[in-house]
């Protein structure tokens, strides 16, 4: 787990997938599309504070955990 973060994978989809998520599900609890879901994890779009809120809570995580790291 701290591993793949550490290698630069998307915090997002570390969590996503230490959660046992797939996109899918995940973006149904956000309310967010499987595609967004996607584009966010390959680093291709960024999305709102609010957005992030939604993801970071339906991982049941801080928001800090789930934002791309610079």
């Amino acid at each position: 787990f701290m591993e793949r973060l550490v290698n630069g994978d998307h915090p997002l989809l570390v969590w996503r997938e230490y959660r046992g998520m797939t996109q899918q599900v995940l973006g149904e609890l956000a309310g967010l599309s499987k595609m967004t879901i996607s584009a966010l994890e390959n680093g291709k779009r960024d999305t709102g504070v609010r957005n992030w809120r939604r993801l970071a809570d339906a991982l049941k995580v801080d928001i800090e955990d789930i934002l791309p790291q610079d």
